[in-house]
């Protein structure tokens, strides 16, 4: 009973210590106070202890241990083979756990402060669940009601991934897992980082990128034509087949077998405008120009768009001379409506002065 009565004094005199203002700091800058960080799994049991290092001589401590009770809950706890006079209270509803030791005497050796026992949720997101101390100025001291300040290092219980306890809220980059090819879409992977999770996704197709050179898919012969056309430079797929006669590949210096690029030069030009007369130049990028401009008004546009864009801010802000005719016409119709308002506004002002002469008279 006696040595509860003293814990208590201490614990009291502990408090008032911290607005004291004799209350000292202690050198104890190597001291730490260190949380185990352990692997578990759900529906397990964790047991997570605390150390204490550099010990400079602590009498008592109040610190609050915090920590995630959506994943773990408070089972027990186990006393260390540093301290002997424990209080320990958790409060679930605020993730922490309060612990009080008040000694008799300064403590001074290195070891196990307390080992708290955990119930892991079956729930329990995949990862680390932190544990750390905080603590207030004041909350350790030694006999000579002296601070002490030490350092904290957090740990936590690990929660191994289960195959499906990860909300996967964090991904790396999308990656190319399958290359997407003219007619066939592709498919991208991006993983979680924490668990490694894959999602895929698909991409478009490129579509077929036509070469600007024609090359001879059937030699002609003196019985039969000939056949050339441009080649996707991804896939088999070809365009704009034309044809052409033995007679032509020595006019056009066609190398008249499988594979051969055909020249460019007037004669072969003739031949495929004659049977391709929608293609403007033959030899021209065949993919069609893109529109760099996106629908949007650059500074090359043409004249008359020009003066839209000149007639459409006209309408927004009008010049000054517009203003001052419109504001001109609106006193001349109030006159018309009122012919006599310049004597009735002069009659108004006499006897507007007159009242001030009576009122200051």
């Amino acid at each position: 009973m006696l040595r509860k009565i003293l814990s208590f004094i201490i614990c009291i005199a502990l408090s008032l210590s911290v607005f004291s203002a004799s209350f000292t700091v202690s050198a104890a800058e190597d001291c730490t106070v260190s949380v185990e960080t352990v692997t578990a799994k759900t529906g397990e049991i964790a047991f997570v202890r605390l150390y204490i290092d550099n010990n400079p001589g602590i009498m008592a401590m109040t610190i609050s241990i915090t920590y995630d009770s959506s994943a773990l809950e408070f089972a027990n706890y186990y006393y260390g083979n540093v301290f002997n006079d424990y209080t320990v209270a958790a409060h679930p509803t605020r993730n922490i756990i309060r612990l009080v030791i008040c000694e008799r005497k300064d403590r001074t050796d290195d070891g196990r402060i307390i080992t708290i026992k955990f119930n892991v949720a079956e729930n329990a997101e995949y990862g680390l669940h932190e544990m750390t101390v905080d603590y207030s100025a004041g909350d350790f001291c030694n006999y000579n009601l002296e601070r002490i300040m030490p350092k904290i290092v957090s740990g936590g219980v690990n929660v191994e991934y289960n195959g499906n306890n990860c909300s996967h809220k964090s991904f790396g980059e999308w990656e190319e897992k399958i290359a997407p090819s003219c007619k066939k879409e592709g498919v991208d992977q991006r993983a979680c980082k924490k668990c490694g999770y894959l999602e895929y996704r698909s991409s478009d197709p490129v579509g077929h990128e036509f070469s600007d050179k024609w090359t001879v898919d059937i030699p002609a012969t003196a019985d039969s034509a000939g056949t050339m056309s441009r080649h996707c430079i991804r896939c088999d797929a070809t365009t704009d087949e034309t044809t052409f006669t033995i007679e032509q590949t020595d006019k056009g210096s066609i190398d008249n077998t499988v594979d051969a690029v055909v020249p460019e030069n007037d004669v072969i030009k003739e031949i495929i405008k004659e049977q391709h007369p929608d293609i403007d130049d033959p030899y021209s990028n065949p993919n069609g120009e893109k529109d760099e401009n996106n629908g949007l008004w650059q500074s090359g546009d043409t004249d008359e768009t020009q003066e839209q864009i000149e007639n459409f801010i006209g309408i927004l802000s009008p010049d000054d001379e517009d203003s001052a005719e419109s504001a001109m016409s609106v006193s001349e119709k109030l006159r018309e409506a009122i012919p006599k308002i310049d004597k009735l506004l002069y009659g108004f002002k006499i006897a507007l002065i007159a009242l001030i002469v009576i009122i200051l008279h």
